[in-house]
Order: C-alpha cells, then sequence, then structure tokens
C-alpha cells in the first residue's frame, strides 16, 4: 500500500501537480547495498518538519491486484489535463505523460507486475520527509535496470533530456522546472546509490554540499537514527512498522516564531530573505514571537502510523492511528471530560450504508468550557494580535451554558444509521428504507417525555420504559416509524433491517468511547444511491438535483464509482490525556466489477443537465472490434447520423475511432460526410441492467448508458 503512496508522490513532483498519480522514474545506480530503514534514517535530518517512513508488505498482494485500475480514470483525466497544459510543447509535461501512459498500460496486470515493472521490492523500506523547505523521496530498489529502462524509454519518447552532474560521486539527473532562464530556479533531482533511489528537488540557492546531503550521499551527524523517533513511535504509540510518521509543529513554530536554527530556517532566509527580515523584526518588536511560540509549543507534534494490516483470501484491512499531541495538562484534563457514548453500529460499516454518532457527556460540558474560558482569559498578553483575540472571548462567559443545557442533562451521545434504501412502487416517493436514530442518557425516560411533550401529534403518545416499542405519528414519513427504550437508549427507527440493530441497543451499556464515530460502505452506498436517482422522488426534483450536485454527471459517475468499491471503514476520534486521538479502520474486498466492453445492440440514454435520462440512439458494439451508431430524429422517423468506428479496449477504458460519420440536420436534408473523431470513455460497470460509461473530462464529460 505504500508503495502506491510512493509512486503518488513521484509523479506528484516531476509534474509539479497535486494530482495522484505514480512513480515511474529509473535512475542511475551504483551498487546495490544497504537500503534498510536504519539506513534511511541515518541519512534523514533530526530537524525535518515532515516525516513518513514506510516498509512495503505482501499483505493482501491479491487484493491489491484486484484494485490496480481503481484509479484509471483519474490518470486519465490527469493526462488530459496535460496534453491542455501544452505538454507537446514541453518536454518535462510530456514526460510525465509518457510515464502516465506506462503506468497504465502495466497496472492492467496487476500490482505484483507494477513493482516487478518498475524494480521495486515487495518487502522494502522508504521514506518522504522534507529537507529544510524541499521534499526528498528515498526507497528502495530490488531491481534499478528495470527502474532506469522505463526512464531512458520515456526520455526517448518524450524528448526530455536531463542535464548530468556528478555528486560525490554519483551521477544525478536534473530537469528544471521553472522557465528557462528564470533566476530563482527550481530542478527535479534523481539518483540511484546503494540500492536506493533518491527523488527532490534542488533550488538556486543550493550548493553542492547541501545538494549531496539532501541525496542522502553523505553522513549527517544530526539524524534521525541518532534521535530515535522511528522508534519512539512505534513504542509509544504501538504503530508497527508498517508506516508512522508525524509533522514537528514545534520545530515549525519555533523556526519561524523565534528564529531557531534549522535546516529550514537556512532555506527560507536564503529563498526569502527580505520576507524573512521583516517578520523577524515584526515578531521581536511586538512581543508576538515569544509570546506566540509559547502557546504553539503546547501543540508539539502530529503523529501518525499504522496499527495493524491483515488479509484473508477475500479482504485486507489496516487501522491507522493518529494523534494530536497536546502538553498542556490543564488543557487535557479538562477536554478529556468531554467524550460520550458511541454506539457500537456507528464503528462497523459492513452491514449499512452510513453511519454517524456524536459522544458528548452534556453533564461536563458548562464545567469544562467554563474552565478553559479561564485558562484563556485569565493569561495577558503584551503581543497586541493575541490580546485583541482574547479580548472578544472575556465578553462571552461560558457559564450561560449551564442553563442552556439543562434541558439536556444526562444525554451522553447521539447516533445515526442508515442501513439501506430499495425501490417500492406503493411508496409515493417510490422508495422505502430501513434507518435508525439514537439517544443515549443516563434516564432516557425522561427525554423521552420531553420529546413526547414537545413534537406535534405525539400528545398522548407514551414511550414504556420495559423496551416495547410502540408506532409514532409522522404523517409526512411514508412507512411505519418506532420508537423505544432500550435500556440507556431512546430509539427510533423505520423498516425491518433497522429493528435488530434498535433491539440490540438493550444489551450496550453507557460508554466513554469517544466525541465523533462515522461508518461507511461506498459498495452499499452507491448501490443505493443509484436506486434513489431513479425514483419518481429524484425524476420530480430533478432540477434541484442538478442544482444541488453542481453537475449531474460528476455526481452520477462518483456514485458508479462507489458502487463499484469494495470498500468500507470506520472512524472514531476522542480526547486523552496525551490530546486529540483518532482511529481509522479501512477493509479492502476484492474488485470483482466487470469493466469489459459490453457487445451486443443497445439502446443507448445519456445523461441531461437537468439529471434525467434521454434516448440518444442505438448502437451495436461488435467482439471484433468495430461498432455503429445511429441517431434517430425526435419523431423517430429518420436517422440525423450515423458512425461506424473500430474500438480497442485498454483498462476500462475504451476507445472509439470512427471509419465513417455522417450527419444531417433533417430527414429530407441531404447527407454530409463529416471528419474522423476519436471518442474515450471510462467503463463504470453494469449496475441495475444498464452499461455506463463516461465521455470526456470536465466541463466537457457527458453520461451515457446502454441497455438490451
Amino acid at each position: 500500500m505504500m508503495t502506491r503512496l510512493l509512486l503518488a508522490l513521484t509523479v506528484a513532483v516531476a509534474s509539479v501537480s497535486s494530482a495522484y498519480a505514480f512513480n515511474l522514474f529509473g535512475l542511475f545506480s551504483s551498487d546495490q547495498s544497504d537500503n534498510s530503514m536504519e539506513n534511511l534514517l541515518s541519512q534523514t535530518p533530526a530537524d525535518t518538519a515532515l516525516f513518513i517512513g514506510w516498509h512495503n508488505t505482501t499483505e493482501g498482494l491479491d487484493i491489491m491486484d484486484s484494485w490496480a485500475l481503481a484509479n484509471q480514470s483519474d490518470i486519465t483525466e490527469l493526462q488530459t489535463l496535460l496534453a491542455d497544459m501544452g505538454s507537446d510543447d514541453s518536454p518535462m509535461l510530456r514526460l510525465t505523460e509518457v510515464l502516465l501512459a506506462d503506468y497504465l498500460a502495466t497496472a492492467t496486470s496487476g500490482y505484483s507486475e507494477l513493482l516487478t515493472h518498475y524494480g521495486l521490492p515487495a518487502e522494502g523500506a522508504g521514506a518522504l520527509y522534507l529537507h529544510g523547505a524541499m521534499p526528498v523521496a528515498r526507497f528502495a530498489l530490488e531491481d534499478p535496470e528495470a527502474f532506469n529502462a522505463v526512464l531512458n524509454q520515456a526520455i526517448l519518447e518524450s524528448g526530455a533530456a536531463p542535464i548530468l552532474k556528478q555528486i560525490e560521486g554519483v551521477e544525478v539527473r536534473t530537469w528544471q522546472l521553472t522557465p528557462e532562464g528564470d533566476a530563482e530556479s527550481v530542478d527535479l533531482a534523481i539518483a540511484i546509490d546503494q540500492g536506493v533511489a533518491t527523488i527532490t528537488l534542488f533550488n538556486h540557492t543550493d550548493t553542492n554540499a547541501l545538494q549531496a546531503e539532501r541525496l542522502g550521499l553523505v553522513d549527517i551527524s544530526d539524524s534521525l537514527a541518532e534521535q530515535g523517533d522511528w522508534d519512539a513511535l512505534g513504542e509509544q504509540y504501538a504503530y508497527d512498522e508498517t508506516f508512522r510518521g508525524y509533522i514537528d509543529l514545534d520545530g515549525v513554530a519555533a523556526t519561524l516564531l523565534t528564529g531557531t536554527e534549522s535546516r529550514l530556517r537556512r532555506d527560507l532566509e536564503a529563498l526569502m530573505p527580505d520576507e524573512i527580515e521583516r517578520m523577524d523584526t515584526y515578531l521581536a518588536e511586538s512581543q508576538c514571537g515569544p509570546e506566540g511560540y509559547a502557546l504553539a509549543r503546547q501543540v508539539p507534534r502530529f503523529a501518525f502510523g499504522s496499527e495493524n494490516i491483515s488479509a484473508t483470501s477475500d479482504t485486507l484491512s489496516q487501522q491507522i492511528g493518529m494523534i494530536l499531541e497536546l502538553t498542556n495538562t490543564d488543557l487535557t484534563s479538562q477536554l478529556s471530560r468531554l467524550p460520550g457514548s458511541l454506539p457500537a453500529y456507528a464503528t462497523d460499516g459492513s452491514d449499512k450504508l452510513l453511519a454517524f454518532a456524536l459522544g458528548l457527556d452534556v453533564n461536563a460540558l458548562a464545567p469544562v468550557a467554563t474552565a478553559l474560558w479561564s485558562q484563556l482569559t485569565g493569561a495577558e498578553y503584551k503581543c497586541q494580535a493575541l490580546a485583541d483575540a482574547v479580548a472578544p472571548l472575556r465578553q462571552n462567559n461560558p457559564a450561560m451554558l449551564g442553563m442552556a443545557t439543562a434541558m439536556a442533562q444526562g444525554v451522553k451521545g447521539l447516533g445515526a444509521a442508515v442501513y439501506g434504501i430499495e425501490a417500492d412502487d406503493s411508496s409515493p416517493y417510490g422508495l422505502v428504507g430501513s434507518a435508525l436514530v439514537t439517544l443515549s442518557a443516563d434516564n432516557p425516560s425522561v427525554l423521552a417525555g420531553l420529546i413526547s411533550s414537545s413534537i406535534p401529534g405525539m400528545a398522548g403518545v407514551t414511550i414504556p420504559e420495559d423496551g416495547t416499542a410502540v408506532q409514532v405519528p409522522l404523517p409526512m414519513v411514508p412507512q411505519p416509524v418506532f420508537a423505544a427504550i432500550k435500556g440507556k437508549h431512546l430509539v427510533v427507527y423505520t423498516g425491518d433491517t433497522a429493528k435488530a440493530p434498535a433491539d440490540a441497543m438493550a444489551s450496550e451499556p453507557l460508554n466513554t468511547r469517544g466525541s465523533t464515530a462515522i461508518a461507511f460502505n461506498y459498495e452499499r452506498f452507491g448501490e443505493a444511491a443509484l436506486v434513489a436517482m431513479e425514483s419518481p422522488m429524484v425524476a420530480s426534483n430533478a432540477q434541484g438535483m442538478a442544482m444541488a450536485t453542481g453537475s449531474c454527471v460528476e455526481a452520477y459517475a462518483g456514485i458508479l464509482q462507489a458502487a463499484a468499491l469494495p470498500l468500507e471503514g470506520s472512524y472514531r476520534d476522542t480526547y486523552t490525556d496525551r490530546g486529540w486521538e483518532a482511529k481509522f479502520d479501512v477493509t479492502l474486498g476484492k474488485m470483482t466489477t466487470d469493466f469489459s466492453v459490453p457487445t451486443g445492440t443497445y439502446q443507448s440514454e445519456t445523461l441531461d443537465v437537468d439529471c434525467t435520462w434521454y434516448d440518444s440512439g442505438v448502437e451495436t458494439i461488435n467482439a471484433n472490434g468495430t461498432g455503429q451508431f445511429t441517431e434517430m430524429d425526435e419523431t423517430g422517423q429518420c436517422e440525423l447520423y450515423q458512425a461506424n468506428y473500430t474500438w480497442t479496449q485498454d483498462g476500462n477504458m475504451m476507445e472509439q475511432t470512427t471509419t465513417e460519420l455522417r450527419s444531417r440536420n433533417t430527414c429530407e436534408a441531404d447527407w454530409e460526410e463529416q471528419p474522423e473523431e476519436t471518442f474515450n470513455c471510462a467503463l463504470l460497470g453494469n449496475h441495475n441492467g444498464f452499461h455506463y460509461c463516461q465521455y470526456g473530462t470536465g466541463m466537457d464529460a457527458y453520461l451515457v448508458r446502454y441497455v438490451q
């Protein structure tokens, strides 16, 4: 999994783009030697502001193979973007485009083939970090010659010849990313030494010594290996070696606010000397530097890492932990009082579309807010900016929260889940669903009484304390809704599927599990959303749907992509004595969506701008790589558009090139021959009897579906 991240990072750096792509660069190599994590750490500066280290893993290799084409349409869209940016005139952009094409051609064979093709080990170390202000990616290679072969071929096809230079006896390839003649140049630099590939940036202020250090070609005395952060992350937070990392917030704050010497400080002073001098002068004269740092250092680090990774023949699961460290014990002791009760259903996405829960001990809200308010407003600042920020707080004493929350005393949490949405012709909306809402409290019967007396139509309705469910009169809901008190929880549910989890709340005690929980299932959500999009409710509000989504094509295509992804997960966060902590669990199943080109004769329908479908023609797709498309006039009396074409498939992309194309405006008009065209569509799978294909990208995109 981290190899995928690595591949994405490299092309992003090379193309100066935030889009996800893959690392396809081959490099020069000396000899293979020590490419272990220990070696990488010994060449990583201890004052790095960002560090992510990882080991590739063979866990779930079959699952990863099945996901190899999951982002093909995104990469194809990136290729189109590069072409629009002028890749024909820019060798560097053209190089990136060629490398992307190489990746797509290889990805169809699976994740394992990607590793072999680019010379990457199935199990190897890698690191991403900042050397001063410059990003550095370093990772192990198993076969440098394979890496070189890919880059050499891409250079040949693109014409993006690098400038070669020797640094510490190692050959380095560089490409200038800034315009020719720009005095403040930035170069992409790539080298291999001792079986480790390094990709980084050089800038116009760099010395040879700095470049050598950035490439990991010389020893450094102040390294992460000496500092021991990698091992400490594992010991302190139980992160495994799949990946670990952190952002050094304290170090960045010290660099900016107090002028502490560091590699980041050195780069900033060299790259923007005037701005840094003005900032230093202001911070010193205003006292904002030391006072700001005194606050900032209380949030020293954001750490993250893998806590567990496991695989079966059908799934690949990983748990990731995150923590925003807080060192102010007065703050953490108060915040840790707030987490409330999170229901178990909100941490499991296997049986539902979506769940969300908030855990909050309402009894603690007012005293915690008051204590935090006293801490914030009790300090006096010479820095005017900080004084101005605190001044409004002094006018708003949170003690009034006690009165505002009096009606909710005893509440510990609130949750909701949607288990299913199905088509139903007997419903006025064409849909029925299963959903659950829960309210957790010390005494839910009191809350039930308050709710019954305050909701119109509920007068006289009593919710028994013995767990018996009663129907709730909600005239706007076209299916029965029930309410019950289950142990420490008031539950409201509708639909057969939601009844069992509602009943299960009776045996679930109150807890202090956290502040927020989310569970999701992409596949279930996508399939349910497709059902909803076809319902009379949505069709009758098509204009509103178009306005809400911004683009019907993007919304529909996103839903189709979700329906094709066997991915479920959950998220939970809380406050502890260590700070703010979060857990993210994700499980991938085997990708089974059929992306093959549908052959046969189909009625085609095109998605209109108002999110409705209209008949757009008849298309025959032959298994021999040919096809025909015809479009009729509005009355269906004659053909106005005829096209014969050939087609090819690459992964989930189909390319159609016309061999004969003609059109006319009316049935009486003469046919006019049209120039040949090439169309590309992203196959989005078969759902509910329709084959979907998205043509074009961005504002030019349109969605077609085929039905026999």
